[in-house]
Parts: structure tokens; C-alpha cells; sequence
């Protein structure tokens, strides 16, 4: 898959409550540079010598400490903003590695002091999105891996918590239509929503359309367990699959496509 189709795949994802959000977040770094009469940095030299600072020095504005979960996100959010504007990868990179040392002293000393009452989930890196593309974990001529792949792109686009009823799911809670620019989508009227198509061959419409197509027709939930082989015409059994095998999904989907680290299925939540 090519950046410029993974680009278009999160863009297409991020609701403008996120970019929000991701602003938000920017500002409270851009505040940060204003009262410290910092110049905005413009090379990963500069930023990192700025970031090694920050994450020590941030602060909100009634002086108290960010919490670990805050400090978190701002960086996760400087992270989406410099990957566009420098072409760096503060978390990555290594001309970033003393910043990041400080960053992981600064969340022990915010555990310490009781700042940390849940752990965040890392979004997943964009080399192990293109990697779940690439490899056959989201092959669409399989029963499994097309299960992967339109499950991934639910949780991707529709759902806002990890195991958010996934195994309630019903086909008709979705519809294929197309929106005002002429694009095929799919929603969720419910809940909201939208997973537009695309020219790619990852197509997620086109993979959630194939998915319906081959789903067993006695049952009325989304997510069926599937058969070994896609040489029938449907491809599931009349059986949902189990809550704890869903909650767990992303999880064996990073194990069995060697991903550079475990994630969640909050992780998927957590892509912007």
C-alpha cells in the first residue's frame, strides 16, 4: 500500500471532532513556545532540542502538572502535526532519543505522584498499517482475512471504544450509498459515521461490500465465524463470533502479521 493511499485512508477516517482535537492539543505546544519566547522550530534538530525541554516544563495554565494521559496525547498529536509539516517522526526517530528519555522520566515522575491512573494505547505506527496491507493478514480472498480487514476498518472508521459492542453488530446496521461528492460509502446510521471508497486496490467499501456478500444469510450479525476456505458461496457459519475472541482480535492480528509491537483493539481507536 502507498503512503499516499494510507494518508488518504486516515484522513478519510479523521472526523473533523478529531482534527479538533489534534489542534487543540498542537496549541497547547505552540503556548508553550510563546511564553518561553521559543522560535517555532524547523528542522528535527531544533524540535528535538525543544521537545527535550517541553515535556519536562509543560504545564497547564494554572501551573499544575499534566496528567501522563494528557502529556501523552499532546505528543501523539505532535507527532501527526510534524510528520506533515518536518517529515519527522518525533517518537521514531533517533535524532528524538534524548527527548524521549525525558519524556518517559517525565511519565514515571507523573506516576509517582498519582497522575497516572490509566495506561494510554498507542495508536498504531503507519509502517505497521501499511505492513497489515501488504501482507495476506488482510487478503480478501479468505474467510479469516477478510473478517481482519473489514474489522479493522469498522473499528478504523465507526467505533469509539475497543469492544463496543462488537458482537452486536448486525449487517443492517450498515449501508452502502453515495455521498454528495459522488463517492460510494458506507454508514452507520446509528451511530454515525462514514467509510468512503477509494482507487486503491484496499478499497475499504469495496471489502465491506465483498464481506456482506459471502456472510452467511441465516444470521443476522455482522461478524460470523468463519469457515476454513472461501471455496463455497458463503463463506461463514450460521454462528457469531465470541465477544472475548473480538475483544482480543487486533491483539492475534498483530501476532500473526509480526507487527513491531502488540495492539489492542483500543489502538485502533487511538489512529488518528
Amino acid at each position: 500500500m502507498s503512503e499516499e493511499n494510507i494518508a488518504q485512508l486516515l484522513n478519510d477516517k479523521d472526523s473533523e471532532n478529531t482534527k479538533k482535537s489534534t489542534k487543540q492539543h498542537r496549541l497547547i505546544f505552540e503556548s508553550y513556545l510563546k511564553e518561553k519566547n521559543i522560535r517555532n522550530p524547523t528542522t528535527a534538530v531544533e524540535l528535538a532540542a525543544v521537545l527535550r525541554k517541553f515535556y519536562a516544563e509543560a504545564r497547564k495554565k494554572d501551573g499544575h502538572m499534566y496528567s501522563k494521559n494528557s502529556l501523552c496525547s499532546v505528543r501523539f498529536a505532535l507527532c501527526r502535526h510534524f510528520k506533515q509539516e518536518l517529515n519527522v517522526d518525533i517518537i521514531k526517530d533517533v535524532e528524538f532519543n534524548e527527548a524521549n528519555r525525558v519524556y518517559e522520566a517525565q511519565c514515571v515522575e507523573l506516576k509517582k505522584q498519582g497522575l497516572a491512573k490509566t495506561e494510554h494505547k498507542p495508536p498504531i505506527a503507519d509502517e505497521d498499517i501499511e505492513k497489515l496491507y501488504r501482507c495476506v493478514i488482510f487478503s480478501t480472498e479468505n474467510p479469516t482475512t477478510l473478517q481482519n480487514k473489514v474489522f479493522f476498518e469498522i473499528m478504523l472508521f465507526f467505533c469509539r471504544r475497543g469492544r463496543q459492542n462488537l458482537r452486536q453488530l448486525k449487517k443492517t446496521d450498515f449501508e452502502i450509498k453515495v455521498n454528495s461528492q459522488g463517492k460510494r460509502c458506507v454508514v452507520q446510521a446509528e451511530e454515525g459515521g462514514m467509510m468512503i471508497a477509494n482507487d486503491s486496490p484496499f478499497c475499504p467499501v469495496s471489502s465491506f461490500e465483498k464481506y456482506l456478500n459471502v456472510l452467511n444469510p441465516m444470521n443476522e450479525y455482522l461478524f460470523q465465524r468463519p469457515k476454513s476456505s472461501g471455496k463455497e458461496e458463503v463463506w461463514y457459519d450460521n454462528m457469531v463470533v465470541g465477544e472475548n475472541t473480538l475483544g482480543k482480535k487486533m491483539k492475534v492480528i498483530s501476532q500473526q502479521a509480526k507487527l513491531s509491537t502488540t495492539y489492542t483493539n483500543h489502538s485502533i481507536r487511538a489512529t488518528k
